[in-house]
């Protein structure tokens, strides 16, 4: 990495520290088949971590539904049911911030988004 000169200080960027209690991106998504055809979710929010993930994505969908979703920090972009249920600007956003504009997952949101297909 390079070094950054502010005013004779250096600066030198430290990868891999994360303050403890921090939030960051973490997305699930999730693709069952069903009696009713196939069900695709996409779920992104800011959190300290997979369980916590979990947890809430569990108040939604249900505590079994939920631990068949994939979690992982950040956002896939590449992952198909990203791509099918969220629109390019909506995963560059999160991509490049970890949030929505407005800061709506830093405040405590989640954004989810379901679709049903027979």
């Amino acid at each position: 990495m390079r070094d950054r000169n502010l005013e004779g200080l250096t600066i030198l960027p430290i990868a891999g520290v994360v303050e403890v209690g921090a939030s960051r991106l973490f997305t699930a998504t999730l693709a069952i088949t069903d009696g009713e055809g196939v069900l695709e979710l996409v779920h992104a929010c800011r959190a300290g971590g997979v369980g916590e993930v979990r947890s809430r994505l569990s108040a939604r969908i249900g505590p079994s539904l939920a631990a068949m979703a994939t979690v992982r920090p950040g956002i896939d972009p590449s992952d198909p049911i990203v791509s099918a249920l969220l629109g390019a600007g909506i995963v560059r956003t999160l991509s490049a911030t970890g949030d929505l504009y407005g800061h709506a997952l830093s405040g405590g949101g989640d954004l989810v988004v379901m679709q049903r297909r027979s």
